[in-house]
């Protein structure tokens, strides 16, 4: 079956719809999905095809993966007229047509939930696009340095974490996207802003220390503090519930540094600005 699946591919493409792979199943004598969908399965562990029970991607099988690479190869790529279509990370809609060019307009769709699939990609909300995490820059936007220089209050907040799963930061870029600013994501972090710019943040992380910084600037930064930290905890709940974290936030008695608190959860619940760190000891002078 995986021989026929893998010589047809040649013929018609790198994937089939189910319709087509329950035909060739027949001259196996497999029939139905009960018989079809076993077979699939082994010949994905065996790197024959990939076949994924996901409710975009059921009713495909792609028959050849090696053909696959040259879609990696497309999508992240240091060759400038294809990399230029992913701006800062981001591949927007209008985008795939000129970065796909060179695959069928009906198969394009289906790459892409492949792409999110395989986790090369992840999608934005409301059809925002992708983040494609292999292609955001190295470098900090330029306006960082200025980013939080609104002359108001500031708040901050650090999260170290147990262990640093590699799709944290992606999926934290995910999930804050739409407090992003247009092209202000990076490999380890992300400026954020809300109510026009009034309210601002910097995500940044230190994968060495496991350590992610948030700090706030504006009339409200607590409330914005306050609201990155519950996007964290949510996403550590509903994807990484292995990992445990502390938390540290700023304090008044060292001069602004983050010191343990076991006050963290009520000051961020009654969006204080600091907590007194009288459980804490004082930083080296």
């Amino acid at each position: 079956c995986g021989v026929l699946l893998v010589s047809a591919s040649s013929k018609q493409g790198a994937h089939f719809g189910l319709p087509c792979i329950h035909e060739l199943s027949r001259r196996c004598c497999l029939e139905g999905d009960a018989a079809v969908k076993p077979a699939l399965r082994v010949l994905m562990q065996r790197g024959s095809v990939l076949y994924y029970e996901t409710a975009e991607l059921e009713h495909l099988v792609f028959a050849d993966p090696q053909q696959l690479a040259d879609l990696m190869a497309t999508t992240i790529t240091c060759e400038s007229s294809k990399s230029d279509q992913i701006c800062r990370g981001v591949l927007s809609p209008e985008n795939i047509d000129n970065l796909w060019a060179s695959y069928p307009s009906e198969v394009r769709h289906n790459l892409l939930h492949l792409l999110h699939e395989l986790e090369v990609a992840y999608p934005l909300p409301d059809g925002a696009g992708s983040l494609v995490p292999a292609m955001l820059p190295e470098q900090v936007p330029a306006q960082a340095s200025s980013w939080l220089d609104l002359g108001v209050c500031k708040a901050n907040i650090e999260i170290e974490l147990s262990l640093l799963p590699p799709d944290f930061l992606h999926r934290l870029l995910v999930r804050t996207s739409s407090f992003a600013l247009s092209e202000g994501s990076w490999k380890s972090g992300v400026l954020l802003q809300r109510d026009g710019g009034k309210e601002r943040a910097v995500i940044s992380l230190d994968r060495p220390r496991r350590t992610l910084s948030v700090t706030c600037s504006g009339e409200f930064a607590v409330g914005l503090r306050g609201l990155v930290f519950q996007t964290i905890e949510r996403l550590l709940a509903q994807w990484f519930k292995t990992v445990t974290y502390n938390t540290q936030i700023s304090c008044p008695k060292c001069n602004l540094r983050a010191c343990n608190s076991k006050k963290i959860s009520l000051v961020l619940k009654m969006n204080r600005h600091h907590t007194e760190c009288t459980d804490s000891t004082p930083p080296p002078p």
